[in-house]
């Protein structure tokens, strides 16, 4: 995905509304101090802002997923993306198909570095994959709930390499694992560049000439001492 997505805006979780939370350990994550909602759906009803063309809100929309949150903590740059899915994202009976559980990590990962930019955390410019990894380690049961989390590994000018995990519950069982490379088209960088060197090279303006002169004949309280 691109992190040019368009997510609603940050609102502290303690806003949320009915659905995913209902889970006990949603509950707590939401609960963390500092930790914001990017997007919340709450049983179908997408925040105002949500892109339509979003693939997790068309899934929702077809009940191939209950119900889907991200959620951002800017202090600690994690990102999480907690998803309550149906019975028709198998690919094995009961068992959730491999390819869906790479989107989710294409989008928690994704989701990362679109906040992080969104913060000034990360250069200017969309960033999309050009890489992804993905190790499976246990089978996802459908009609279960999960969180992915993701975090920055390492930043590499253009490049920023993200890591994930597919839990049953933060720091729970894990279902599988990825890592994304995430790059930023040169034009934008370059775009960026040739900006701040035209403002650096642009004069600066003339003061007006009775301010001028004002600073430099001495004020009638300096004239007083």
């Amino acid at each position: 995905m691109s992190d040019g997505v368009i997510y609603a805006g940050m609102v502290p979780a303690s806003t949320a509304q009915p659905g995913l939370e209902k889970v006990e350990w949603v509950h707590q994550l939401l609960a963390e101090p500092g930790q914001h909602i990017v997007l919340a759906c709450a049983a179908s009803k997408p925040e105002p802002g949500a892109d339509p063309d979003h693939l997790f809100l068309g899934l929702l929309r077809q009940d191939i997923i209950r119900d889907v949150m991200f959620l951002f903590h800017p202090e600690t740059g994690l990102f999480h993306a907690l998803i309550a899915m149906g019975s028709d994202v198998c690919g094995h009976p009961c068992t959730v198909h491999g390819g869906f559980t790479s989107a989710v990590i294409d989008e928690t990962t994704g989701g990362l570095v679109f906040s992080l930019k969104k913060n000034n955390k990360l250069g200017p410019g969309p960033a999309f994959t050009v890489r992804l990894e993905v190790d499976y380690k246990k089978p996802i049961p459908a009609e279960s709930e999960i969180v992915c989390t993701a975090k920055v590994d390492s930043v590499e000018g253009r490049k920023v390499w993200v890591s994930a995990e597919v839990m049953d519950r933060p720091g729970g069982v894990v279902y599988a694992s990825g890592r994304a490379l995430y790059v930023t088209p040169r034009q934008y960088v370059e775009q960026q560049a040739n900006g701040t060197k035209q403002e650096q090279q642009q004069p600066q303006p003339q003061r007006a000439a009775g301010f001028q002169q004002e600073l430099q004949q001495p004020s009638a309280a300096n004239g007083a001492h």
